[in-house]
């Protein structure tokens, strides 16, 4: 319960520290300085005995809550670097094909980012299941302090320490078989069907048309200029003939202008001035 929990936290934080709002970044970062700096016992006594000690609540609801909120603190940074690890100009090119910004993000930057951050994010529930042996000072009776009952009582430190380690070892192992299971069979989508989302979003559903117009000019761009609100003129009278079958590499140092040009033939920014000629239409007008 704490790991779905704390995964479901974490997810929000993630939300929450990637936002434009500054509020919410300095919320979410507030938040996770507190829990990273807090020792999980602290956080566990202070639970336990002030903020529920006049409820009565049970010591293993309070101590779901306390790994909960100590594991979405981690979880978050883990979800964030692995989607900063995807480069910002795949979802940008997945919208260029017609997907909406939240399935651009859900269909081709979250399988990468999850796949970069499934390893660390294993570490971190491993550690959540380890970090449970301290729950005893809640009285809650779990493997460590059965252990400590039954050397108490039989003077054997070896077997029930060692049997203890054991359990640990194989409910770690499984849960780490089980997430990589849930992780390989989630994030891998048939390529027939992503194939179809793309051909739907491309064609709106419709046959691709095979003759685009007569000529095999397919793109004709006309003097095209994008100046800046801050008056930095990035291109300057443009041309440039594509034909059917071409392939064009454009080609020079940083802040020439490349991307600029590639996000204006594709509609992601709007040119300053000229015209942008698609099958006869002016993508710029």
């Amino acid at each position: 319960f704490s790991i779905l929990l704390g995964t479901i936290l974490g997810g929000g934080l993630c939300w929450m520290r990637m936002h434009r709002r500054r509020l919410l970044r300095r919320s979410a970062g507030c938040y996770i300085r507190i829990m990273r700096g807090t020792p999980i016992l602290v956080l566990l006594l202070v639970l336990y005995y002030v903020v529920f000690g006049t409820m009565g609540t049970d010591g293993m609801v309070v101590a779901c809550v306390a790994f909960a909120l100590n594991m979405a603190a981690y979880v978050c940074e883990i979800f964030r670097s692995g989607i900063g690890s995807v480069d910002r100009g795949q979802q940008e090119a997945g919208m260029t094909l017609g997907f909406s910004k939240e399935k651009a993000f859900r269909l081709i930057v979250l399988p990468q980012a999850m796949k970069h951050a499934l390893p660390v994010y294993i570490n971190q529930v491993v550690n959540v299941i380890l970090e449970t042996s301290i729950v005893g000072y809640v009285a809650v009776v779990d493997m460590t302090k059965a252990s400590d009952i039954i050397r108490s009582r039989t003077y054997d430190a070896f077997f029930p320490l060692l049997f203890s380690a054991v359990l640990y070892f194989l409910i770690t192992w499984l849960a780490t078989c089980i997430i990589s299971y849930l992780a390989e069979h989630t994030l891998q989508r048939p390529k027939k069907a992503v194939k179809r989302v793309w051909a739907d979003s491309i064609a709106g559903g419709k046959p691709c048309r095979t003759e685009i117009g007569k000529s095999d000019v397919l793109i004709r761009v006309n003097h095209l200029s994008k100046i800046y609100e801050n008056r930095l003129q990035v291109l300057k009278d443009v041309n440039a003939q594509i034909r059917r079958g071409e392939v064009i590499s454009i080609i020079g140092p940083s802040g020439t202008g490349k991307s600029t040009f590639l996000r204006c033939l594709n509609c992601m920014e709007d040119p300053t001035g000229g015209a942008i000629y698609f099958d006869g239409e002016n993508l710029a007008d």
